[in-house]
């Protein structure tokens, strides 16, 4: 054990655990500070909003002219929220045990193939093996080259993605196929010993089915999977709906859809699914479109279909996990009613919700947050 854990240790079992936990929250607002986009701000301003938990860009994205500063949830707060669900935020931000966690609701999640470890592929599901017993976690027997396995898989669906078990912000993830004698992997074209060397290469990836979308989301950017986020937080004995959006992809953010790299947020209205107009997150510019500024398709007022049964069953899923009482879902529409669930989400950003409106403002949210220890 280091010094430094040590010393670690003791600030937090004595007295000065809050100031310990107050440096770390300092230190993670500045890495928000530093990570995001800022409008030109006076010092006074940026000052004024430190105090209050915001970092500068906060200044861009909310409206604090129309809505009090406490009705929206500060950086400061949505940096506690990574402690709402305990030790059991672990199962979330490993999505190989996320998609672990879903395996009661198989029709909602989405398909993952294998785990890839060191350049080695192996089941990510239940394997039988000779002796007829099934086991739930990857075994050296049951171990594939990665090359093989993800060529095989290709070949077997024509597109799957790479995904990174740990890590989030859409950052690291390939949409993989395959083009004549070569494979493309998002927009680069690459050759077959390149893709092989790729292969060989990654640890800590999932090799998960490429989810088809919806007509009405592929309208939206075809060049995107377009997904929907759903908050949900259990408050008086039951889960239900905080906020939803739907993002939608841009060239800037292609092959994926998200926000923090250049993709746009529409608000979901959580009784009648219809979407409004679509912003980004961008604190420096921030324009609101009706339709889309690329594929000039309509997206205020179009309607997630199948939206209250979406919302019910996601809301009856979050209650089967009463230990995770605060969830971030990323699901693909894929019909009618129907869904995929793409990984869950523990530490779960807000700016791309509350720059529709401050999640404070209903009073059952804030409840929420007050009775964890947050606001």
């Amino acid at each position: 054990m280091t010094l430094g854990s040590v010393v670690g240790n003791a600030l937090r079992q004595n007295l000065a655990a809050p100031l310990y936990h107050a440096a770390r929250e300092q230190v993670a607002m500045a890495r928000y500070a530093r990570r995001a986009n800022s409008p030109a701000l006076s010092l006074g301003r940026r000052a004024w909003l430190w105090r209050r938990g915001f970092v500068p860009s906060a200044d861009g994205l909310y409206d604090f002219e129309t809505h009090s500063v406490d009705a929206y949830l500060s950086t400061r707060q949505h940096v506690r929220t990574r402690e709402i669900n305990g030790h059991w935020r672990h199962l979330v931000e490993n999505k190989l045990a996320g998609h672990w966690l879903l395996s009661p609701f198989e029709a909602e999640r989405q398909p993952v193939h294998g785990v890839v470890i060191d350049g080695r592929a192996f089941p990510a599901d239940r394997v039988a093996t000779e002796d007829g017993v099934e086991m739930t976690t990857p075994r050296v027997a049951n171990a594939t080259p990665a090359t093989e396995f993800v060529a095989d898989r290709i070949d077997e669906e024509g597109e799957i993605v790479l995904k990174p078990v740990f890590g989030g912000r859409g950052e690291g993830i390939d949409f993989a196929s395959r083009e004549d004698d070569s494979y493309r992997l998002n927009d680069e074209l690459v050759t077959d010993r390149e893709f092989r060397r790729r292969m060989s290469d990654l640890d800590g990836y999932l090799v998960a089915g490429f989810v088809e979308q919806a007509k009405y989301a592929d309208a939206l950017y075809p060049d995107a999977t377009n997904t929907v986020r759903v908050l949900t937080v259990h408050e008086d004995g039951e889960a239900f709906v905080a906020a939803s959006i739907h993002r939608i992809g841009t060239a800037e953010s292609a092959p994926a859809d998200n926000c923090s790299q250049g993709g746009l947020t529409a608000a979901i209205d959580l009784e009648t699914g219809r979407l409004s107009e679509a912003t980004t997150i961008d604190p420096t510019e921030r324009p609101w479109f009706a339709s889309h500024p690329e594929s000039d398709a309509r997206i205020e007022g179009t309607t997630v279909p199948g939206w209250d049964r979406i919302r019910k069953r996601v809301t009856a899923i979050a209650a089967d996990l009463p230990y995770l009482p605060y969830l971030g879902w990323d699901l693909v529409v894929t019909g009618e009613e129907t869904f995929r669930v793409l990984e869950l989400n523990n530490l779960v950003g807000v700016e791309s919700l509350q720059v529709h409106g401050p999640l404070l403002a209903d009073a059952r949210v804030r409840r929420f947050y007050e009775r964890h220890g947050v606001c």
